[in-house]
């Protein structure tokens, strides 16, 4: 493949980047005695073996590490963290990002085509780490992997020093599955559940030695075949994960692993051609395109030069018959069967010579006439049994840990993955992605005493590479054409798209026929440095600084279109700084204050596509909390307020930024075991999120059921009257530009009894407030009340886990990230999953 590497350059560039840091090290410590430091060694298997055990729900149950330098308790660290132990995402069952809603506060679940590549965090799409590499950037290629993670640290508010810059809401932290030093442990776990869910999980892991050093592996493989509440929609994936720790001299250790994950399905959108009623009601508009909209030269599929009209346009323009619903002859004349009325300015449709049925026109709603309508239920969406979004992912991991005479601690961390995807979905959109990233940190930790001060230092540097080639293909994608309603998908609501074409132009000859997409190429150099100094045991100062270039490359033109691309090339250099005291007037309580500043890094939504200055924005960040631990740890509760705001480091064309954008909310989180037996865990949070220059590009809002049904053969594409603070136009009803999609106020509470004879009892609800779909507050989607539960009986031997997800039967509905006004996903109803587990 020209302009980019094959699968394995890539892998022997990581291979190289560590091997460096190898040499490093070890020559570092070519004066160590070759004889066994056996305390050492006992400390060290000591503290891995303490690492692995799968905690509880109390988020001190383990220190965190993932903020800022060492490990901290949740009381010490100056930020809004939820701590997510094996445990306790069992409990919660946490399987992707959309299960996150459910756990802490601040988190909230709008759909992203039923693809939760990123956690969506304070109003904003988040960024995720691993093992404290930043991740190739997935808002909706594919569910990212949770199968070689044994915890997760979801930290609120932009990345520290020495992560690197990423999305301004916060990030998670994935706690990689760690090898067993102590014994060798094994399991086997099965769950079948509603609508044919199985799922096999295979995880065993323990220590043995190479000659004279201590070494531990952990191996897991889960397989997952699995229909779903909604039609055609499939999530079937396996994922093959392995990782060895070693301690290869008494001060050097060594810890890598790579995860395989291969993902098959294909998008969810939800329901298309959304009303107040449709939410309210369940009543959907039916009907299908004009069927001669077809031509032969498209295999006799839609001909995508009738549907170039945008609906802008075809308002200003007057109506046009190609974009209008027709309803089929047999349901027309059950609503209307003398045809009177406003029947009579409604036309006929003639297909093939005969009479196919009635097309809405203007005149016919002029004339009291109304939409048709039919009951549709939730899993009834706009999807495709020959659709497929199907992607492989595959990353690795390496630490080299030394431990100096001096006593700092020196860590070199390489860290590859590479994300592939294709997909197709036949209303019209395609896609064809390749994106891969190399990253290589070297930090330095140590300590010193300074005039009676404590200081806690940590300092280093790292280089990041990441290359993206993306092909897409939407140049007609009317969400609207299609009457999910019907399980038949006429010829005339498949639009032909990139891959029927082999993405090759030179090849098609084809009228109408589009691909878009680029190549980019990031390269970023940063240093860091970030301390803690401890004043006595009342005060405390956290700190640090990051210095970071960026040089990147950008054309777009996608694959290899033309051989010889004409490439953008740019760079720009940006500061990050923190500053977080921390005051504790008793051991139990802290009181602590964040200020941020600095950037925060949003690439293009497929795979980390960087197209210049734009995607790096300034991202101020202001958070102030309190902590309190009690009762020998068993009591934790926290309280943050947040204010975030971001720009863009570069301007468009005219002068406007597209990306200014500002947040502020509060957030209470509690777990607390009163006893040994019970446990409770129960979490508030309230934002509010706004466009500060002007909106977002956003699919055109059809208001109500007529221009539902005039206008859904078109492409639902606007630019017109996005200034925030106009208070005319298309988003009169929200001149202050609040962000919506999401509920601003959400609770979950969730308590857990564990009997002594070994089984127990989980039983919660979650509450999220009513709240409005699109940014032109036209659709309002309600409140609910979701209760959850588990069920579960365990040995030492076997363990049987029972989960029933919305055991209530609410109806509720989760908004979307994109096109709001023109689809949104109603939840699944009551589903049922059961587990056996058998230990070895």
């Amino acid at each position: 493949m020209n302009k980019t590497l094959s699968n394995l350059d890539r892998v022997t560039a990581a291979v190289s980047l560590a091997a460096a840091s190898a040499s490093f090290l070890i020559s570092s410590a070519t004066a160590q005695e070759t004889t066994d430091d056996v305390l050492s060694l006992e400390a060290f298997i000591l503290e891995e073996t303490g690492g692995a055990g799968e905690g509880d729900l109390l988020q001190n149950s383990r220190p965190i590490g993932s903020v800022f330098l060492g490990e901290q308790s949740a009381l010490d660290t100056p930020r809004s963290v939820t701590v997510l132990t094996p445990e306790a995402m069992k409990q919660f069952a946490v399987k992707d990002f959309s299960d996150l809603d459910r756990v802490g506060a601040g988190m909230t679940r709008p759909n992203i085509f039923g693809l939760p590549g990123l956690p969506f965090m304070r109003g904003n799409n988040a960024g995720v780490y691993y093992n404290g590499m930043r991740r190739i950037a997935n808002q909706n290629e594919t569910p990212t992997s949770f199968g070689s993670l044994d915890a997760m640290d979801l930290v609120k508010g932009p990345a520290p020093a020495q992560l690197g810059p990423t999305n301004a809401g916060g990030y998670a932290n994935f706690i990689p599955k760690s090898p067993y030093f102590d014994q060798r442990r094994g399991s086997v776990e099965f769950t079948l559940g509603s609508y044919d869910f199985y799922n096999t999980k295979v995880d065993i892991g323990g220590p043995m030695m190479i000659g004279d050093k201590p070494m531990a592996y952990r191996v897991s493989i889960t397989n997952q075949q699995a229909d779903s509440y909604y039609d055609a929609v499939r999530n079937d994936y396996i994922s093959v994960y392995a990782a060895a720790k070693a301690k290869l001299t008494p001060k050097l250790s060594f810890y890598s692993g790579f995860e395989y994950y291969d993902f098959k399905s294909n998008e969810n959108a939800g329901w298309n051609r959304v009303t107040q009623d449709l939410i309210d009601n369940g009543n959907y508009i039916i009907g299908e395109m004009d069927p001669n909209t077809v031509s032969a030269v498209y295999n006799g599929t839609a001909d995508p030069g009738l549907l170039m009209n945008q609906v802008d346009i075809a308002y200003a323009t007057g109506y046009d018959p190609n974009l209008a619903i027709v309803v089929r002859e047999a349901d027309f004349l059950a609503a209307y069967p003398n045809l009177g009325g406003a029947a009579a300015f409604a036309t006929p449709v003639y297909y093939n010579g005969d009479l196919f049925g009635y097309k809405y026109t203007p005149e016919y709603f002029a004339n009291g006439g109304t939409a048709l309508t039919r009951k549709i239920e939730g899993n009834q969406v706009l999807s495709d049994p020959s659709d497929y979004a199907d992607s492989t992912t595959f990353l690795w991991f390496a630490d080299l840990v030394y431990h100096a005479d001096s006593g700092s601690t020196i860590t070199a961390k390489t860290f590859f993955e590479s994300l592939e995807t294709r997909k197709l979905s036949s209303y019209g959109f395609a896609h064809d992605s390749d994106s891969w990233a190399v990253e290589e940190k070297l930090s330095v930790d140590s300590s010193l005493e300074l005039g009676g001060v404590d200081v806690s230092l940590q300092y280093g540097a790292d280089v990041r590479y990441t290359y993206n080639n993306d092909a897409n293909d939407f140049g007609v994608e009317p969400f609207n054409r299609r009457d999910v309603s019907s399980s038949d998908i006429p010829a005339w609501s498949y639009v032909y798209t990139g891959p029927l074409y082999d993405w090759d132009p030179t090849s098609v000859g084809l009228p109408g026929w589009f691909v878009g997409g680029s190549q980019s190429k990031l390269t970023q150099l940063g240093a860091f440095a970030q301390f803690k100094a401890g004043f006595g045991e009342k005060f405390s100062l956290f700190g640090g600084a990051r210095v970071e270039r960026a040089d990147f490359s950008y054309t777009s033109t996608a694959k290899e279109f033309p051989a010889t691309p004409s490439w953008t090339d740019g760079d720009t250099d940006y500061v990050n700084w923190s500053i977080n005291p921390v005051f504790k007037p008793a051991s139990w309580i802290s009181f602590y204050g964040a200020i941020q500043g600095g950037t925060a890094f949003e690439p293009g939504q497929t795979g980390g596509a960087a197209s210049g200055e734009g995607n790096f924005l300034e991202a101020p960040f202001y958070e102030g909390g309190v902590k309190v631990s009690s009762a020998d740890g068993k009591f934790f509760a926290s309280f943050a307020a947040y204010q975030y705001e971001k720009t863009s480091l570069s301007l468009n064309v005219t002068g406007v930024d597209t990306n200014a954008y500002e947040a502020e909310g509060y957030e209470f989180e509690l777990t607390w075991a009163p006893t040994d037996n019970f446990t409770i865990v129960g979490n508030i949070g309230e934002l509010e999120a706004r466009y500060v220059d002007r909106y977002p590009f956003a699919t055109y809002p059809f208001y109500n059921a007529e221009n539902v049904a005039l206008y859904s053969g078109a492409i639902q594409y606007s630019w017109d009257a996005r200034v925030v603070g106009e208070s005319t136009g298309r988003y009169a009803n929200n001149p202050e530009g609040i962000r919506s999609g999401y509920p601003q106020m959400s609770w979950n509470l969730f308590a857990v009894y564990n009997f002594d004879n070994g089984f127990g009892l989980g039983v919660g609800p979650s509450y999220k407030e009513d709240f409005w779909l699109d940014n032109e507050r036209t659709l309002k989607l309600p409140d609910s009340l979701v209760w959850n539960a588990n069920v579960f009986y365990k040995t030492d031997s076997y363990e049987v886990f029972l989960r029933l997800n919305n055991f209530t039967d609410e109806d509720y509905f989760i908004g979307s990230s994109f096109a709001p006004t023109m689809i949104v996903t109603k939840a699944k109803p009551f589903e049922a999953q059961l587990s056996l587990k058998v230990k070895f």
